[in-house]
């Protein structure tokens, strides 16, 4: 009962709203979408500093960072219905899970690993040139995050 009593307060506070009133809103929304600043999407990328270091023990950690990002755009190419780049994407997917198997550390690793971690790059950077969208990114991933 009393939010359907708000929600009619609301609407009626609206409705009386004057027309200047709601462009000065407008401006006001606009400004600060304007000054809006995601950081985020500017600094991500799973070619992080981390692994361009070739001493390091990261690829283990890149080729499940790159499956995860693969399953991403293998679902949203498959949604826009870009069955080659699903297939491709599927296939690299494959390879790399069974290249990573069991693996704790890059020791355990095939030594066609770097190779796969290679191809599953390109992949990768061919997906993103064609299905870029950081907001359902973020939704696929949040999906991911959720079904764990």
């Amino acid at each position: 009962y009393l939010r359907q009593k708000r929600k009619e307060q609301r609407t009626a506070e609206l409705i009386q709203v004057s027309k200047e009133a709601e462009l000065k809103m407008r401006q006001a929304a606009i400004e600060r979408s304007k000054q809006f600043v995601n950081t985020a999407r500017e600094r991500y990328s799973i070619w992080r500093r981390e692994f361009s270091n070739p001493n390091s023990d990261s690829t283990l950690k890149l080729m499940k960072d790159q499956v995860i990002m693969a399953k991403v755009y293998a679902s949203m190419a498959r949604s826009k219905k870009e069955f080659n780049l699903y297939d491709s994407l599927m296939k690299c997917i494959k390879e790399s899970q069974l290249a990573v198997g069991d693996a704790n550390s890059d020791n355990e690793l095939p030594r066609s690993s770097l190779g796969q971690a290679k191809a599953m790059g390109h992949a990768l950077s061919i997906a993103k040139d064609a299905l870029l969208n950081y907001d359902a990114v973020a939704r696929k991933l949040r999906a991911m995050l959720q079904s764990i």
